[in-house]
């Protein structure tokens, strides 16, 4: 049982926008306080739900460390600290070697099957893994990939993303009826090869939808000009926009019909989450992903998935979706269902029944 616990999380950031779960859970739960890096952005967090702000050590997130916390902990009596950050954060090293049990909520995926010298790097992983109370990853792929990588069995996980988007900037928005004959593609992401926005370039111009299709690309990145000469040169009917705001990406959903996520795997990452996908499906729009990392979990419909780097592939997708409008529209619905378990309301109420797991398991042992 969760009653009168006293649970402490302890964040990598103090931006209120990156912290709707954990605002959601102190609302939930009074129990719960919040630790944050001494940053201006703390002040940016409701008057109902304050973290408190700790002076700190180190720039990155994994290697920074709040000054003062651990006798916080201590003096305090916290029942649990949950953690968001990776087993091998210094955060994470220091905490788990205290007497107060602790729940590590990462969102990396890939672990044993990186290369030698990007697991090097990783200092004390199964140290960890072996000391923790309960381990979190924001989607099913690292989860399963740090139970490889030396999460024991009996170890109590759950999938919990860490950093949902406010349901209220992408309320659902009424599908558009494409009896026009065109369907319109979003894409929305940085403008990197690993991202995949050359597939959604080249895949309107592929037979099934030459003609028939127009896209908008929303980001900025070291491809950008790349992008724009590609879509000359073969006549793809595409807006490279550039850099967008919040509202931007919002305005651009309800344009669309279809979102495409076309990442690319590479031996060093692979999609550890999509949250322009959650967006999409808040605001009530099908996805067309590649089957990487987190994708196919997100997406939830094989139907959608499409090898990485094939834009045939993603093309024949869409074409089924626009020569079939009450698929379409279905599958927009379906969306709509499956984002609201990514709700920070969904979430919070996952991970307060999680946090009753692991000290329940605790009082067991």
């Amino acid at each position: 049982m969760l009653s009168g616990a006293r649970v402490a999380m302890v964040l990598p950031l103090a931006d209120a926008r990156a912290a709707h779960l954990c605002i959601e859970c102190m609302r939930r739960h009074p129990g719960v306080s919040v630790f944050v890096p001494s940053q201006p952005e703390a002040a940016s967090w409701p008057a109902d739900a304050r973290p408190t702000p700790l002076p700190f050590l180190g720039t990155r997130h994994n290697s920074q460390w709040l000054s003062g916390l651990e006798a916080i902990i201590a003096g305090d009596r916290f029942d649990l600290v949950h953690l968001l950050g990776e087993p091998w954060s210094l955060s994470a090293l220091r905490l788990v070697r205290g007497q107060t049990p602790v729940v590590v909520h990462g969102v990396e995926n890939l672990c044993a099957e990186a290369p030698l010298a990007y697991r090097a790097r990783r200092f004390g992983v199964r140290y960890v893994l072996g000391r923790v109370a309960g381990y979190v990853n924001w989607g099913e792929s690292g989860l399963r990939a740090f139970a490889a990588c030396g999460l024991p069995a009996a170890t109590p996980r759950a999938v919990i993303s860490g950093a949902p988007p406010d349901p209220a900037r992408f309320p659902p928005a009424p599908a558009r009826a494409v009896d026009d004959g065109v369907l319109r593609l979003l894409f929305v992401g940085r403008l990197v090869a690993e991202k995949g926005a050359e597939d959604v370039v080249r895949m309107t111009c592929e037979p099934p939808l030459r003609g028939r299709v127009r896209a908008r690309i929303l980001g900025e990145g070291p491809e950008q000009r790349a992008l724009r000469a590609l879509a000359t040169r073969i006549g793809a009917p595409v807006e490279i926009a550039g850099a967008a705001t919040e509202d931007d990406v919002r305005r651009a959903m309800v344009w669309s019909d279809v979102v495409v996520v076309p990442s690319r795997p590479t031996a060093r990452w692979t999609e550890q989450w999509g949250r322009v996908v959650v967006e999409a499906m808040l605001t009530q729009r099908a996805v067309i992903a590649t089957d990487s990392g987190e994708l196919p979990f997100l997406v939830g419909d094989p139907g959608l998935l499409a090898p990485p780097s094939s834009p045939a592939a993603l093309a024949r997708i869409a074409a089924r979706l626009l020569d079939a409008p009450a698929l379409l529209r279905a599958k927009q619905e379906d969306a709509a269902v499956r984002g609201q378990r990514h709700t920070p309301a969904a979430l919070a109420t996952r991970t307060l029944a999680f946090w009753a797991e692991v000290l329940d398991a605790r009082r067991r042992r």
